[in-house]
């Protein structure tokens, strides 16, 4: 069981980090991309799906709380996709 902790980035868009049962940090979900922030939609989020967010990502995806829209952006040499709350109420 994890816990799933909203904030925001310096730009207004939603970060996602998940905690461990404890309150403990286990990995920040969404990723930061200033430069691409114009291609996020309302309730709309980058998520790391690399490196050790990979697991955890495919994880989170199955859980049923997200959508993945089909939209990547590239950043560097990996992936970002853009994903959203499959229910409207999860985005505030």
């Amino acid at each position: 069981m994890v816990q799933l902790v909203k904030g925001y980035y310096k730009g207004g868009h939603m970060a996602l980090r998940v905690n461990d049962t404890q309150g403990l940090p286990v990995a920040i979900l969404t990723v930061s991309i200033p430069q691409a922030e114009h291609l996020l939609k309302r309730g709309e989020f980058f998520i790391k799906t690399w490196g050790e967010n990979k697991t955890i990502a495919a994880d989170a995806l199955k859980s049923g709380l997200f959508k993945n829209t089909g939209s990547v952006v590239e950043v560097g040499n990996v992936t970002a996709q853009i994903w959203r709350f499959t229910k409207p109420s999860e985005r505030k």
